[in-house]
C-alpha cells in the first residue's frame, strides 16, 4: 500500500516473492498469444487503427492479422467503424479487468484497510502488485485534494523507481536485484546501489519513501 508520493509506505516484513512458473513450450498455443498481441497494441498512441497498421505493429502478415482481428470483432473485444474502417477496443475488454478485481483475494482483504487509511490521512492510497519489473495499481482511493487523478487502476509504474516497488522488490536478494535491474529498461536512470539502499531501508525500517 502506498499513500501519496512522500508518505512512508509501511510493511511489517519483506514480502515473499512468487516463484517463477516454467511452462513446457510444446503445451503453448501460439495463436492465443498472437490474439493477445493484437489486443495489447491498442493504447493511448494507437486508439483507432487500420488493419494494415495492426499487422505492421503486431509484426504479422496481413492475412493472419485479418483472421485474428475478425475473430476478436466476432467475440466483441474489438469494434470496427464501418465508415472509417478503423478498429478500436470495445468496452467488453473491461470485463476481464472487472473479473480480476472481483475475484482477487488480496484486493478484497486490503480494501477495508485502504478505506480506513484514506479516511484517516485524507491522502491518496494505493495497493500495488509486482509484475515483472513493474508495479501495477490494483486498487486506488484518490484524495479529494487531487484535482486530476491521472493515474488509475491498471496503471504500470517501473518498480525500481517507486516506493511501492522498493517494498515489493525488497523480498529479493541483492544479487538477484542487481541482475534484474541490469536487464531492465531503467538501468540508465537509477543505479543499482540506489535501489539496494532503498531495499535495505525497507528491510530494516519497514517502509520506503521517494520524492
Amino acid at each position: 500500500m502506498a499513500k501519496g508520493k512522500t508518505t512512508p509506505e509501511r510493511k511489517a516484513k519483506p514480502p515473499l516473492m512468487p516463484k517463477a512458473i516454467t511452462i513446457d513450450p510444446t503445451t503453448i498455443v501460439a495463436s492465443v498469444g498472437k490474439a493477445f498481441r493484437v489486443l495489447e497494441l491498442f493504447n493511448q498512441n494507437h486508439r483507432k487503427i487500420t488493419l494494415t497498421q495492426i499487422a505492421a505493429v503486431a509484426e504479422m502478415d496481413l492475412s493472419s492479422t485479418q483472421r485474428f482481428v475478425n475473430t476478436l470483432v466476432h467475440l466483441r473485444y474489438l469494434q470496427k467503424d464501418p465508415a472509417s474502417r478503423l478498429y478500436s477496443l470495445s468496452c467488453r475488454v473491461l470485463e476481464l479487468g472487472h473479473h480480476y478485481l472481483e475475484s482477487n483475494e488480496l484486493i478484497e482483504r486490503a480494501t477495508p484497510h485502504l478505506q480506513r487509511l484514506s479516511k484517516d490521512t485524507e491522502e491518496t492510497v494505493n495497493l500495488s502488485v509486482l509484475d515483472d519489473d513493474d508495479i501495477v495499481l490494483v486498487a486506488r482511493l484518490v484524495s479529494r485534494n487531487v484535482l486530476r487523478p491521472e493515474i488509475t487502476v491498471g496503471a504500470r509504474i517501473p518498480a525500481f523507481l517507486s516506493a511501492s516497488g522498493h517494498v515489493l522488490l525488497s523480498g529479493l536478494d541483492d544479487n538477484h536485484l542487481r541482475a534484474r535491474l541490469a536487464a531492465s529498461n531503467v538501468a540508465d536512470v537509477i543505479s543499482a546501489d540506489a535501489v539496494l539502499a532503498q531495499c535495505h531501508h525497507v528491510r530494516s525500517q519497514g517502509y520506503s519513501r521517494v520524492s
